[in-house]
């Protein structure tokens, strides 16, 4: 009967060390799609950024040269 129950209560233990290793993997795929996520939201703000800066730029270059033509 001991051994029985020994066995119960290694089994139980054996599954709650499971339940917890699948957690703590769930936990971490989480963060990483988390991280993913938040890599790619910055890539694309960077892009973004990237983008408008350079439509400034010709902007401004496009109002010189209409300044110039102007002045000429």
């Amino acid at each position: 009967m001991l051994k029985l129950l020994k066995m119960l209560n290694k089994e139980k233990l054996d599954k709650e060390k499971l339940d917890k290793e699948k957690l703590d993997k769930e936990k971490l795929d989480k963060e990483k799609l988390n991280k993913e996520k938040l890599d790619k939201e910055k890539l694309d703000k960077e892009k973004l950024n990237k983008e408008k800066l350079k439509k400034e730029k010709l902007k401004k270059e496009k109002l010189d040269k209409e300044k110039l033509d102007k002045e000429s």
